[in-house]
């Protein structure tokens, strides 16, 4: 009997839907509460509020990143270490470049201020210690910012999830390096 062909795109679609999908909510309910006002006691709630929605997402696609590979590798026993590895390498970029589209799409069309915004607060705290040159020079990359960060969220977000995905699969699947499989 021939063991099905396994299609690592195909089985890393939902994994890279959701876990993009939970960065794209965070962003929102982020963009959300960064815009609520207060002062004092107020303030620092909100700052919490935030660090705690952050810790929130991070940990959830780690613990889902997590479970995605497991359940991969359940259901494909044959598969060897490299392939589970690139099933989550596979979800890690589907779900990087999810989210980077959104956020060239939130920054151009959704909300083009929150770029400007930020270039605007950077310019006036540093701009006292640039030269003019240096200053025209950072005015000009204003309007390369979202395409910047579209590939830099892209690559960073690839990255972290291609890390993650190492250190999962590291003792999965017959090849594993998991000292304690034959104790079990």
């Amino acid at each position: 009997m021939q063991d099905k062909k396994v299609n690592i795109w195909a089985d890393a679609g939902v994994p890279g839907l959701v876990l993009g999908g939970i960065s794209i909510a965070y962003l929102l309910i982020n963009s959300y509460t960064t815009g609520l006002t207060g002062k004092g006691f107020a303030a620092f709630l909100i700052g919490t509020l935030n660090f705690l929605l952050w810790a929130g997402k991070l940990a959830l696609c780690i613990w889902l990143l997590r479970s995605y590979i497991l359940h991969f590798s359940e259901q494909n026993p044959s598969e060897d270490r490299r392939r589970v590895l690139g099933f989550g390498v596979a979800a890690a970029f589907l779900s990087a470049l999810l989210y980077s589209v959104f956020y060239l799409a939130y920054v151009l069309y959704i909300n083009p201020e929150a770029i400007s915004a930020s270039f605007d607060a950077v310019m006036q705290q540093y701009s006292s210690m640039m030269d003019p040159a240096t200053v025209e020079a950072m005015e000009n990359l204003r309007s390369d910012m979202p395409v910047a960060t579209f590939f830099t969220n892209l690559i960073w977000c690839f990255l972290f999830g291609t890390i993650l995905s190492a250190i999962f699969s590291r003792n999965i699947g017959p090849d594993s390096d998991n000292p304690f499989k034959d104790e079990q």
